[in-house]
Parts: C-alpha cells; sequence; structure tokens
C-alpha cells in the first residue's frame, strides 16, 4: 500500500488531538479536520431544521470532505496505488462490516449532515465521484455548512407549504421519462384509429425532453441518489 504523508504543521494548535479523534489523514481532508468544532456546532444549531439531508459529493466542500473521510475508512488495506477507490466492497462480509461500521461512525460525528434514510450503499454508489477537499477559510466552510443546510430548509418548507409547485420544479431522472414515454407509446398502441399517429409527436417531445434532462444531468443525478422515498 502506498503511503500516506502526514501533514505535520495545521494552522491550529490541536491539530494531533482532533486528527487522532477522527483518524483522518491531515493531507486528505485537512479542511474538515481544521473546522471540526464549528463544524458540529453549526449542526447543533441546525439539528432541529429539518435540513439533515445528505448531498451529492459534487455540491459543496463540506459534503466532499464527508464522503472523502467515509473512502478513507472503507479502502481497502490492500488497494493499489492507495486511494483509489472502495477495493471489491461487496465480495466480503470483511469489508462489509467494515463499510457499515465506518458509515455509523460518520452518522454519529455529524448527525445533522446524514439523514437516517441515507444509507452506507450512497456512500458506496456515489464513491467514484469523491475528490479529496483542497484547503478553503475557515469562513468559507462554516458558510458552506450554514449556507447547505439552510437552503435544505428553504427546499423542505417549499415542499410542505407548496407540495405542487415542488412536484412542478423538481428534476426527474432519465429512468423516470423513459419509463413514462414507455407507458404513453403503449397506450397509444392499444389506441384504435389515431393511435398511431400520436406516436409521431410523441418522439418530438420525448427528444426534446431529453435534451433538457442531458442539460440538467448533473443536479437531475443529485435529486435521483438522495431523492425522498
Amino acid at each position: 500500500m502506498a503511503s500516506v504523508k502526514k501533514r505535520k504543521n495545521l494552522d491550529f494548535v490541536t491539530n494531533s488531538t482532533v486528527a487522532d479523534d477522527i483518524g483522518i489523514p491531515r493531507n486528505t481532508i485537512s479542511t474538515l479536520l481544521k473546522n471540526k468544532a464549528d463544524i458540529k456546532a453549526k449542526a447543533l444549531k441546525q439539528r432541529t431544521s429539518g435540513a439533515c439531508r445528505m448531498r451529492a459529493p459534487a455540491n459543496g466542500k463540506v459534503e466532499k470532505a464527508l464522503y472523502a473521510w467515509f473512502r478513507m475508512k472503507t479502502i481497502s488495506p490492500t488497494t493499489p496505488g492507495g486511494f483509489t477507490g472502495l477495493s471489491n466492497a461487496t465480495t466480503s462480509s470483511a469489508n462489509d462490516e467494515r463499510i457499515d461500521d465506518a458509515f455509523r461512525e460518520l452518522a454519529s460525528l455529524f448527525p445533522a449532515a446524514v439523514s437516517p434514510e441515507v444509507s452506507a450503499d450512497n456512500f458506496v454508489e456515489a464513491d467514484c465521484n469523491v475528490q479529496a477537499v483542497a484547503s478553503h477559510a475557515d469562513e468559507d466552510i462554516v458558510a458552506a455548512v450554514a449556507g447547505t443546510q439552510d437552503a435544505q430548509a428553504d427546499s423542505l418548507s417549499v415542499e410542505e407549504d407548496r407540495p405542487e409547485e415542488a412536484a412542478a420544479t423538481r428534476a426527474y431522472s432519465a429512468a423516470e421519462m423513459a419509463a413514462a414515454f414507455g407507458l404513453i407509446r403503449h397506450c397509444c398502441g392499444d389506441m384504435e384509429g389515431t393511435g398511431l399517429s400520436h406516436l409521431d409527436s410523441l418522439d418530438k417531445i420525448e427528444a426534446n425532453v431529453f435534451i433538457f434532462i442531458s442539460k440538467t444531468k448533473k443536479q437531475a443525478k443529485i435529486n435521483d441518489l438522495f431523492s425522498r422515498k
């Protein structure tokens, strides 16, 4: 296994205590280490807001840090080259247990960032998108935590107060749209007379819809991965 270079000097006095506390390689996730206390304080304040859903890793500095932390905790000791992803993560009970243990530890450390409906499977599926977090100023990280949770609270408020509007504006996945168009095609095929003539128009509509989806593919993936059941 490739050696992990530890950062010797972080610009806060308790670097060793913080690093040992949550066991993260400092050079990989120093942003989270440097701001652990502030992040947990912000999370505590937001815990009752209902804004507790985990976002996809590409959607914020702190979220990237959490995914990177989970990846470090679950990576196989024999993975060639070090941090290249989960190695045979579902092929042995030992790996499964390591993943579950790491996820439980993550959820206990950051309860306001990982909600009950998010499971370890979400983190494993998103592993290919994990990127190490670059160094940012303390105020940027704290603002990212507060901003993410405030935005989620606003979104949840819209869903509760105006469910029709929320449903109309959410991003639909390509799988959902393909299933919908497939059902419409099936119905047109069963129709007598004008049914087949509708298929030409349907093809044009479907093409335009998937062009729209491709333009919003990133957001659609985020919503599809963490959409509520």
